[in-house]
């Protein structure tokens, strides 16, 4: 299976080991498990590449022409500067905004959820420093880099995002969380992962909202794992 994914992918694209050397040191690092992950994904990615015409799940969307873009990790693009969400995007009732710009949560303009029963927000980033944490049990667990091409992406490149974790409560949380894309002069990509775990008897609403602004193309490759008690 996997030499005919080799030869049905996209192996000529822009996030090889250029890309790898550019984006640095990613969070969690250290860590053996994330370390593994990465690696494992790094080398699916070069086997396999990113989905061509002949897979089956992509045949209608083809990404010959985002493979020629000459993207670089959106961390390194020092010219971007958002400081508020645009103003179309709505405001939705009852729910708390969660804003990220390029991937990376952005207190600042995100909506306090301190107040919000049952519910903890924390960004990827800060998940992944905890060697033994919860994020443990699931990142990779639901997305697998083996069998999906752009999860092995995200995988090998994933920096930030969120952890959202919610217990039974007697009034159900309301998220909204907006994704903001934003290059400066120079094509950009992020990777965010977003992990959700609801315990037994829990409920949560999350409304997504994804908006690009104005300017050089930008490639926003998001995964989400959730787990349902």
């Amino acid at each position: 299976m996997a030499q005919a994914l080799a030869r049905s992918g996209l192996r000529d694209h822009p996030f090889g080991a250029e890309y790898a050397a550019r984006i640095g040191a990613l969070p969690g690092a250290p860590h053996a498990w994330i370390d593994g992950l990465r690696q494992s994904a790094r080398a699916v990615l070069a086997t396999v590449g990113l989905p061509g015409p002949k897979s089956e799940a992509w045949k209608f969307t083809p990404l010959s022409d985002l493979a020629r873009v000459p993207f670089m990790p959106a961390a390194r693009g020092d010219d971007i500067d958002v400081g508020v969400v645009p103003a179309h995007v709505p405001r939705i009732d009852g729910a708390a905004r969660l804003v990220l710009v390029n991937g990376v949560p952005r207190a600042d303009l995100s909506d306090p959820v301190d107040g919000l029963a049952g519910v903890t927000v924390t960004p990827l980033r800060a998940a992944l420093s905890d060697a033994d944490g919860q994020v443990k049990a699931q990142l990779g667990g639901l997305a697998s880099a083996g069998v999906h091409a752009m999860a092995a992406l995200n995988t090998a490149y994933m920096a930030d995002g969120l952890v959202i974790a919610a217990a039974r409560a007697d009034t159900p949380a309301r998220l909204h969380m907006i994704s903001i894309g934003a290059a400066g002069a120079e094509p950009v990509a992020f990777h965010p992962r977003l992990v959700i775990d609801l315990a037994p008897g829990a409920e949560l609403t999350l409304i997504e909202t994804h908006v690009g602004l104005p300017g050089q193309p930008y490639f926003a490759n998001w995964v989400a794992e959730v787990a349902l008690g």
